[in-house]
């Protein structure tokens, strides 16, 4: 809808405003004036040129992600969201940092990374001395797991 104020530092100028409630009020109250269009052309026009830009917005994330243990342990991802307005457009995963991440994206990937890659070593630590003492001759057997093995230990 097209305005006049009638009042204020912006008296007599013309402005685009939507229809609404508050605007109403202000041209009961006398302090703006409704400016009819010439044609629909015109009407088109300011609501085009009224209507918000939407802004492109890019987040960054990081993201934990589980597996089993035998094919891809716990890793950290990094995504990329990029949305217009409210709408995500799309979203992107990264296993190491692009050129565009952020510096604090990247130190936080690098710090969870750095802890899953411990987590990994103990685990393979664990199972080659796992593996070693499985290897080892047993020694001679406790006095209670012999008696349960021969029956007498109730």
């Amino acid at each position: 809808m097209k305005i006049k104020y009638l009042t204020g530092p912006k008296s007599g100028q013309i402005d685009h405003v939507p229809n609404s409630q508050e605007f109403q009020v202000l041209a009961s109250a006398g302090i703006i004036e409704i400016v009819p269009y010439k044609d629909f052309r015109e009407r088109l026009a300011a609501e085009m040129a009224a209507t918000p830009t939407l802004v492109k917005t890019v987040s960054w994330g990081i993201k934990h992600c589980t597996g089993s243990p035998e094919s891809q342990p716990e890793s950290v991802l990094i995504f990329k969201t990029t949305s217009l307005g409210a709408n995500v457009i799309e979203t992107m995963t990264f296993t190491q940092p692009p050129a565009d991440c952020p510096p604090s994206v990247v130190a936080h990937f690098r710090r969870e990374a750095g802890i899953y890659a411990q987590i990994r070593q103990d685990r393979e630590h664990a199972q080659k001395t796992d593996f070693a003492n499985k290897n080892q001759p047993l020694g001679r057997p406790s006095r209670v797991a012999s008696e349960v093995f021969r029956g007498g230990l109730k």
